[in-house]
């Protein structure tokens, strides 16, 4: 058996060296009894570097045991901007994508029209505006692809504890291959 496999990108807030404080936020926090295998990479210092997220997605495949037609990505904040921006960029990777609270390029928006969204937000969000998933999801959903959208009306920045706590995200990511 090959594992399904999902890569969580963390926010501005988890940076550093302390692998300990990416555990608290996130899918981190809650991943036990999940049916994947969960990669939660630490961003040192600045933003995400694609790049280097290349080198650890292949790293990743050639490493361990799981299934290259199950990989997932998702992220909160920085991170969900990060998997907007690398899932256009290597679509072709991802079996679905799960960005929260972030903001993609929606000129590169229907590079995703296989690749299946559920994107979540919160109205009230200080920091990143919500118009970010709502651009990102009306760009896709003209270019005919296969978009959720998870709308909050309140939460402020944080929309992932609400959607990391929905059991129906895990059983349809898992539902979704290459």
């Amino acid at each position: 058996y090959r594992w399904p496999v999902v890569i969580s990108l963390h926010g501005v807030g988890e940076i550093g060296n302390d692998v300990n404080v990416v555990k608290r936020v996130g899918l981190p926090r809650v991943v036990a009894g999940k049916e994947f295998v969960m990669v939660a990479p630490q961003c040192l210092r600045n933003w995400w570097n694609i790049a280097t997220l290349q080198i650890l997605y292949k790293e990743i495949l050639a490493k361990y045991h799981v299934d290259s037609s199950r990989v997932y990505l998702t992220g909160l904040s920085m991170g969900g901007m990060t998997t907007w921006d690398w899932s256009v960029a290597y679509p072709d990777q991802f079996a679905a994508i799960v960005p929260i609270s972030g903001m993609g390029d929606v000129n590169k928006a229907c590079n995703l029209k296989a690749v299946p969204v559920w994107a979540f937000h919160n109205a009230d969000d200080p920091t990143v505006d919500v118009k970010g998933s709502r651009n990102m999801v009306a760009a896709l959903k003209a270019c005919g692809g296969n978009v959720q959208y998870t709308e909050n009306a309140t939460g402020g920045h944080n929309a992932w504890d609400k959607a990391y706590a929905n059991p129906a995200l895990y059983t349809w990511m898992l539902q979704q291959h290459k």
